[in-house]
């Protein structure tokens, strides 16, 4: 799926005029993540960081703010025709695929947003009927779309799209097995955020009270694993700070060594719990890398040093991810900065609580 976020600009800017950019940057976000990358131009940074704090569907809140952050998520447009259209199809067709597949049901609402006329037009035509095995299921669907809008003459709102398109994928799972779990077998090779994209709503539909930011930070953990739920409610609860207080992006990174050290504090067990997770062995190796990085996990770190400490690391762990363009990307990069700095306070309180991080204790 192409993406319509800020590009990256090829064109030069004055020192002047890059210094006045950076500036502005550092005024709304109140640190500097890296200078390459998309994190790397200021306009973009400022851009990602208000989408996320300011656009958040609640959790039980109307199916249409969940697509429009979906939209986002994946630069989908608001175009009503054409690719972009034929793209807010093939996001539905592919949720509602999952669906089916996972045997959850969509709300009676979707229904009323598929065409009568799309049935019989996929019945009787041959383009979509003569998908063969070798091909992309969700590429010969957005033709097929694209074909069938251009005969009659057809646009959609892009939340209609989206939901005729779930319709369809839903009905056509149907009837068309084979061509629908191809398309999902061909999902999990796709990029990072189409493949959590697409089981999104199945999963929204089970678990409603998970706003979209705090299942994706639960996506990239093992199902069921503990890190992963804690880390989604304590990233979830920063947001919210960050939204009622400076709302700054310094502000909600430098949460989450005060959620991880709560944790320590209030629940000693679930943290201690949580500290198994990485692994036997690690979690001596872990404590020892932020002390290095931050100093002596007995007392609180700087937070200037944290956070410029954060920056190196994720240079060091994710330069793929650190260089990217990608708007996605670049959300995932804040999903490993606040991981990395929940894990110091999560430390930082059980060595405080005196929990050894070596011996019997097991780790990161």
């Amino acid at each position: 799926m192409s993406h319509a976020h800020p590009s990256i600009a090829t064109s030069e800017l004055t020192d002047e005029a890059a210094f006045a950019r950076s500036r502005e940057s550092f005024l709304h976000l109140g640190m500097d993540l890296s200078r390459i990358g998309y994190w790397g131009r200021p306009g973009n940074a400022v851009h990602l960081w208000e989408w996320l704090r300011d656009e958040r569907p609640a959790g039980a809140q109307p199916l249409a703010g969940l697509a429009e952050w979906f939209g986002n998520l994946l630069g989908l447009g608001p175009g009503y025709l054409g690719d972009s259209m034929a793209r807010w199809l093939g996001f539905g067709f592919v949720q509602g695929i999952e669906c089916a597949h996972r045997g959850v049901p969509l709300p009676p609402d979707f229904a009323t947003k598929f065409p009568a006329d799309l049935v019989g037009d996929a019945l009787d035509s041959n383009d979509i009927l003569r998908w063969s095995p070798d091909e992309c299921a969700l590429s010969c669907f957005r033709q097929w779309c694209l074909r069938w809008m251009s005969r009659n003459g057809v646009g959609f709102h892009p939340t209609d799209a989206w939901k005729a398109g779930a319709a369809f994928g839903a009905w056509w799972m149907q009837r068309a097995e084979l061509m629908c779990g191809a398309a999902l077998v061909q999902f999990e090779a796709a990029r990072w955020e189409q493949r959590f994209a697409s089981q999104a709503l199945a999963t929204h539909l089970e678990r409603p009270h998970d706003n979209p930011w705090q299942a994706l930070v639960k996506w990239t953990y093992p199902p069921g694993c503990p890190e992963g739920a804690a880390i989604a409610e304590s990233s979830v609860r920063s947001l919210d700070r960050a939204r009622h207080s400076v709302g700054r992006l310094r502000e909600f990174l430098l949460d989450a060594v005060r959620e991880g050290f709560f944790l320590a504090s209030t629940d000693l067990e679930r943290a201690k719990t949580i500290s198994l997770v990485p692994g036997p062995g690690k979690l001596r190796e872990l404590a020892c890398m932020f002390e290095g990085h931050a100093g002596s996990l007995r007392h609180p770190a700087d937070p200037d040093q944290l956070l410029h400490r954060v920056a190196c690391w994720l240079h060091g762990a994710h330069p793929e991810l650190m260089v990217s363009t990608e708007f996605a990307d670049a959300v995932l990069v804040l999903r490993h900065a606040y991981d990395y700095l929940w894990w110091r306070g999560l430390l930082e309180g059980l060595t405080q609580r005196g929990v050894p991080l070596c011996g019997n204790q097991s780790g990161k």
